[in-house]
């Protein structure tokens, strides 16, 4: 009699072991398969091969944990025989460390000098986000060296300590004090008066001046102040500066601007053309060092340096980095850019930078330019109207909220076409019959003094217009209008200058002379108070009367005429100014005073002056 295998027997007579069949329940009598399935940990037909690939459990569809090297797990329960990888514990090794803890069975405790104490990687134990200030290392067990200090000991200690080497560890403030000509916790502010010797020692003799006609001394230094010229927005001196000892001189060049507010930025393009300047002015063969300096050394300074450096890579290599490149000038220097306005015054100044590079064109550059847009073939022009075009396209963008005080504080009768902007507005005084002290009316700077210009629409009554005159002690005014084509209203005895003739524009050749005639009484008259510019509406003309007059200061000053660079300046101050193409186009047409009966009266006019 033949009967089937039993007792976990299969084959030829029997004689094979089933596998691992789920529950212990019989195999195939013949080929020995398990027909429901394997038991936990067991894969195949006969269920007699264990789990492996770092799988486990019933039907091998569980994965392992994070069982130490990589190695299998326990093909039935999970378990890792042979312990857990740095960062986990538990028997399958499937937990991750607790705070606080980390490496081989999470034995480890993180370093409490961790910027944010035991908060460290569960597997290496490195502390995230660094160091507590004064201690270094992946573990932030290390001390900082000598001279080192801050977190992650990135910062350096003052050159300015008295111990170079003894900085506190944590804040970097100098143990043993400063050396002579310094002061603050950091020794890293300026000299005062009684100090400028050691300072001038300090940096060899590149810095503080003395005033026009004074020699100071300074140790074995004499510093003689031999030229100094004024611009709007910054001043460039030229010192002679003589080493008694070694009976030796040399020339020093100080560009130094004066016009960023005291609790502010400066507007990112008058910055921009105060770099420019620098750069252009310096020889190309000068390699020395450049000083740069504010009250603190950090907050400005950072933002100038910034500017210098970033602004010179994008043109070397098409880009830039700020945010690496402050963080690294932060390596050196702890805190240099100290505020978001003056970050955010880097990226708007590099805009200005790249979106329409400053060129200034000599002399005889510029005229030949102009020659060649002002011959008969209408393509000649297509050079100027690109660039108008260009103007148009980066012309500044106001919001309502820039019009703020002159939206509340206009008469109903004013217009809101040409308001003023808060931040270059000018009020008349209060006077005791509640008169309104909203004029429309903004200071404009010429190329070489700031709040030069009053630019203002005619009045509509004579007591604002005589009120602003006497506010702003306004001795002059420029009528850019013939008075025949102007309502006649109260009047005043004051020097008024106005055309002969209408200074209406229209695309194509112009007739500058009168706008020539104005500016050049203008130049010649030089008052120390503000001068009034008035059109019918404060823009239109205006914005060329003040381009075309700041463009011939430039000549005098530099030798050379950015016309694109003059009109973005003002358009900062009122958009409207210059937006018409009839006025660029009038623009190109002061080549006239360029050219020999120009050029010729221009430098007559300003050896009268000097």
């Amino acid at each position: 009699m033949i009967t089937e295998c039993d007792g976990g027997k299969y084959g030829r007579g029997c004689s094979l072991t089933c596998g691992a069949c789920i529950n212990n329940t019989p195999c195939h009598h013949i080929n020995g398969s398990c027909l429901q399935g394997c038991g936990p940990g067991f894969k195949g037909q006969k269920c007699d091969e264990e789990c492996d690939g770092n799988k486990y459990g019933p039907e091998c569809s569980l994965t392992c944990g994070a069982c130490i090297n990589n190695t299998q797990c326990h093909h039935i329960n999970g378990s890792c025989l042979h312990g857990c990888d740095p960062g986990y514990k538990g028997r399958t090794c499937d937990k991750e460390c607790s705070p606080g803890t980390y490496g081989i069975n999470c034995r480890e405790a993180c370093s409490t000098n961790c910027n944010t104490p035991q908060s460290c990687n569960r597997t290496t134990g490195e502390c995230i986000g660094g160091c507590q200030p004064g201690w270094k290392g992946l573990h932030c067990d290390q001390n900082c060296q000598p001279g080192k200090f801050g977190q992650n000991c990135k910062y350096t200690c003052s050159v300015n300590c008295k111990d170079y080497n003894s900085c506190d560890k944590t804040s970097g403030d100098c143990v043993g004090g400063c050396l002579h000509g310094w002061q603050g916790k950091h020794c890293n502010r300026g000299p005062k008066q009684n100090s400028a010797n050691d300072f001038w020692g300090m940096v060899k003799c590149a810095k503080y001046w003395p005033d026009s006609g004074v020699e100071k001394e300074c140790g074995n230094l004499r510093i003689k102040l031999e030229k100094e010229n004024q611009f709007a927005f910054y001043v460039v001196r030229s010192f002679k500066v003589f080493h008694k000892k070694a009976n030796t001189s040399r020339t020093l060049t100080q560009y130094h601007y004066t016009s960023w507010p005291d609790h502010g930025t400066p507007e990112p393009l008058f910055l921009v053309i105060f770099h420019h300047h620098v750069i252009a002015s310096r020889s190309p063969k000068d390699t020395s060092p450049t000083i740069v300096h504010c009250s603190a050394g950090i907050g400005r300074t950072g933002t100038y340096i910034a500017l210098d450096a970033l602004s010179k890579a994008g043109k070397m290599t098409g880009k830039i980095n700020v945010t690496e490149y402050v963080k690294s000038m932060r390596t050196d220097r702890m805190n240099m850019v100290q505020t978001h306005e003056q970050y955010k015054t880097i990226f708007q100044a590099l805009h200005d930078v790249f979106r329409a590079p400053i060129q200034s064109l000599n002399i005889s550059d510029f005229v030949k330019k102009v020659e060649n847009m002002s011959k008969e073939e209408p393509a000649n022009w297509t050079v100027i109207r690109k660039e108008f075009q260009q103007l148009l396209a980066i012309l500044p963008v106001y919001q309502q909220e820039d019009y703020k005080l002159a939206k509340q504080n206009k008469p109903p009768t004013c217009s809101d076409k040409i308001l003023p902007l808060d931040k270059f507005n000018l009020n008349l005084t209060p006077l005791p019959d509640h008169r309104s002290c909203f004029i429309n009316a903004i200071y404009v700077s010429s190329y070489t003094k700031e709040h030069v210009f009053i630019v203002t629409q005619y009045p509509e009554n004579a007591v604002d217009f005589l009120r602003l005159l006497n506010d702003h002690e306004s001795n002059y005014v420029i009528l850019l209008d013939p008075s025949d084509e102007i309502e006649k209203q109260d009047t005043k005895t004051i020097v008024v200058v106005e055309p002969n003739k209408s200074l209406k524009l229209e695309s194509g050749k112009q007739d500058t002379s009168s706008v020539r005639a104005l500016v050049n009484y203008t130049l010649g008259v030089s008052p120390e108070n503000t001068i009034t510019i008035v059109s019918k509406d404060g823009a239109e003309l205006c914005g060329m009367f003040c381009a075309i007059h700041n463009c011939m200061q430039q000549l005098h000053m530099d030798g050379n005429i950015d016309v694109f660079s003059t009109v973005r300046q003002l358009q900062i101050c009122r958009p409207e100014f210059c937006s018409s193409q009839a006025e660029v186009d009038c623009l190109t047409q002061i080549r006239r005073t360029l050219e020999a009966e120009g050029r010729l009266q221009i430098e007559s006019l300003f050896r009268s002056r000097s």
